[in-house]
């Protein structure tokens, strides 16, 4: 593969960036934990609390992935950073919430405490081990405490962070137009294009890369049937930009176990770099565009069933 051919993130952090992802971190995402910490702590209902796991580690991810595009970082690695910082700190805000509940005898954490909890990460950690000693929770009547407590707050620690990593980790590999200072925006095209077999796409990408736009020319504009495989055209560009970045997506509708009908999407290439130009004659050789009643749907025909 041609490397260079791709969109490669500049490795650059916008002045900005760690501004925004201390006031993110020590402002924005204790209110979240705070209410976080409070869900976990009166939910009756321990399954619950997993989905209550996935919801903060979700929100986790937006807010990184809002700091990444807000702080315009283009350095998978910073970015990678910023939202382990950013979840960490929130996760640790919420043991503080979490623990000033049990020790006060208020419905909500009183909020001295829980900034003396927070300044005090040795006396918090002494805690979590005293509460893992005794348990905090039963399931059916039995009280989850040492090892069985400790796999379960791993488990926590890990899906708070893991959401935030992933969530985020495309923004800063998405492509940014340096010449333009800004992000690209993606548009998917209201375009399909004939299936292309296996056996044809490689040459077709090795061509490309290369400069060698022959064979992509002479890809033409099918209306979908609902059942059969189709290429689709997703476009990065920002506004005044001369270049863009071109993802060539093979779509092949098929069907769920439950027996509906969904889309199978692989890229053939993401990213690819391209002039305006060369899309831009592509687009005119291929056909006009398709009216949107005519792109196929996503639930699919009974054939299908």
């Amino acid at each position: 593969m041609n490397s260079s051919a791709y969109y490669q993130p500049s490795g650059k952090v916008g002045s900005m960036a760690w501004v925004y992802a201390l006031l993110m971190a020590f402002l924005v995402m204790p209110v979240v934990a705070y209410l976080y910490a409070h869900g976990i702590r009166y939910n009756p209902i321990v399954y619950v609390s997993f989905l209550l796991t996935g919801g903060f580690g979700f929100l986790c991810g937006l807010a990184t992935t809002w700091v990444i595009g807000a702080g315009k970082v283009r350095n998978p690695m910073v970015g990678m950073g910023i939202a382990i910082f950013i979840a960490v700190v929130a996760w640790y805000f919420h043991w503080a919430v979490w623990l000033a509940l049990i020790l006060g005898k208020e419905s909500f954490a009183d909020l001295t405490i829980t900034f003396n909890l927070a300044a005090n990460p040795a006396g918090v950690f002494k805690i979590m081990a005293l509460v893992n000693e005794e348990g905090a929770w039963s399931i059916r009547g039995a009280q989850v405490s040492g090892v069985m407590l400790g796999l379960v707050w791993l488990i926590e620690f890990g899906v708070i962070v893991g959401l935030s990593v992933m969530m985020s980790s495309s923004k800063a590999k998405s492509p940014y137009d340096e010449a333009t200072n800004q992000w690209t925006e993606e548009d998917e095209l209201n375009y399909a294009f004939q299936f292309i077999p296996n056996s044809e796409y490689m040459p077709l990408k090795t061509d490309m890369e290369n400069g060698n736009y022959d064979g992509f020319y002479r890809l033409k504009q099918i209306q979908p049937n609902g059942y059969e495989g189709y290429s689709m055209l997703k476009v990065n560009r920002s506004e005044g930009s001369d270049l863009c970045y071109v993802t060539l997506v093979k779509r092949v509708p098929t069907v769920d176990d439950d027996g509906k009908a969904t889309n199978e999407d692989s890229n053939i290439f993401e990213y690819m770099k391209m002039d305006v130009q060369v899309l831009e004659r592509f687009l005119q050789v291929s056909g006009e565009p398709l009216p949107e009643d005519d792109m196929p749907p996503q639930e699919s025909p009974d054939d299908l069933a």
